[in-house]
């Protein structure tokens, strides 16, 4: 797909310049309709171009810790294959959660923006912005981290049900899986232990978490985080 959506750029590029040049009048009509004829051609090579499959789910999936081997047939069956295009966001700041979503190709960029009220409740009640990955434990700080393949976004908030505190935006063409949050309140309201899935998930987020805290905090500065 993404060799498809360069090749079409590169030809839509291409035909800008042959609109340009055609409007000087320094080629014949022969040679225009050669060029009309050839980049047809190439429009329709660019359509026949086969897509390779994207990887399958069940792979990342399995990583996550707190999706037990009896889930994962379930979440495989729910998970939807999206695409992203450049410029695109996956999830913007202020609106609410919207599920999980696992990069399998491409280039991410977080951009962490606190608000007033997020600060406020990190300093009074303790609670962590809604924002799954930061370069820096300075929350009062705005700032920016490049994410890539394998990428688990939306873990906070299945949890604390609170507005993102970061957006999620494509650098690059980007595909990704997406759990939906219907699905994920679903089988929490199902599941006979709900609460221990959700203990789970704050494991998971504990682990990840402290990969940030300890590395700053002696005598932890090489531990490493064993998931």
């Amino acid at each position: 797909m993404q060799t498809r959506h360069c090749v079409r750029a590169i030809l839509i590029e291409m035909y800008k310049v042959f609109i340009e040049e055609k409007l000087t009048g320094k080629y014949s009509e022969q040679e225009l309709k050669c060029f009309e004829d050839e980049f047809k051609k190439m429009n329709t090579m660019a359509d026949e171009i086969k897509l390779l499959k994207p990887e399958p789910v069940i792979g990342f999936l399995q990583k996550i810790k707190w999706i037990r081997k009896n889930f994962i047939q379930l979440f495989e069956r729910n998970a939807i294959f999206r695409h992203f295009d450049y410029g695109k966001y996956i999830i913007e700041r202020g609106t609410d959660p919207s599920g999980l979503y696992i990069i399998v190709s491409g280039l991410v960029k977080l951009e962490y923006r606190p608000t007033d009220s997020t600060l406020m409740r990190l300093v009074v009640h303790g609670e962590l912005p809604n924002c799954d990955h930061l370069a820096t434990l300075e929350f009062q700080r705005p700032h920016d981290l490049i994410l890539s393949r394998g990428t688990l976004l939306g873990e906070l908030g299945i949890v604390t049900g609170r507005r993102f505190d970061m957006n999620v935006k494509c650098e690059t063409f980007v595909e990704a899986y997406h759990i939906s949050s219907k699905f994920l309140v679903k089988m929490f309201h199902d599941a006979d232990y709900s609460d221990v899935i959700t203990g789970e998930i704050w494991a998971s987020i504990g682990r990840h978490w402290a990969s940030y805290l300890l590395k700053k905090t002696q005598p932890y500065t090489v531990y490493e985080i064993h998931n």
